[in-house]
């Protein structure tokens, strides 16, 4: 399922041109928030991570990678690990290996179409521009960028890979 930036609905994800659904919002104000806990879309426990923690991840690695490799339906992203550790991955072994598999899977655009399907789009809850909505988007030639490339703007609709809540103590 593809997210706006704060809203829990989720809409289909899909091919590259696919049109919008039914549900598509025909307009979407950008009220200049982060994602609030009660439009939250991840399953109890769980949480849509912060731009900080995508950049984190970002910076440690980002590999493409082949369904062959991994085992997945579609090629991707590994995030949060040197290349050479991501050469090793699959499905099997992600959280043993400490990474992130992002699809390969483009978003929907401000109409609804599903839009660049050769890219992995992922939503984070904050921002680090009052426009971009914390998207992140990584490409098979090696592009990657965690503010939205002027494409990323709260209107469009991209993945969302949670994250577990924890508590630390002191």
């Amino acid at each position: 399922m593809y997210y706006q930036l704060n809203r829990k609905i989720g809409y289909p994800s899909g091919t590259q041109g696919d049109p919008a659904p039914a549900n598509w919002p025909s307009s979407y104000t950008n009220d200049g928030t982060n994602w609030l806990p009660e439009n939250d879309p991840s399953p109890e426990g769980w949480r849509v991570p912060t731009t900080a923690e995508m950049v984190a991840l970002w910076q440690k690695g980002a590999t493409w990678v082949s369904r062959q490799q991994t085992g997945f339906s579609v090629d991707g992203l590994i995030i949060g690990v040197p290349a050479s550790v991501a050469a090793n991955a699959n499905k099997d072994n992600l959280k043993q290996l400490g990474c992130l598999f992002l699809p390969q899977s483009g978003w929907r655009n401000e109409t609804g179409m599903v839009d660049r399907g050769w890219l992995c789009a992922v939503r984070s809850g904050t921002s680090l521009s009052p426009t971009h909505g914390g998207m992140s988007l990584g490409d098979s030639g090696g592009y990657r960028d965690v503010w939205g490339w002027g494409d990323g703007h709260k209107n469009r609709a991209a993945m969302v890979r949670p994250v577990k809540k924890i508590q630390v103590e002191d």
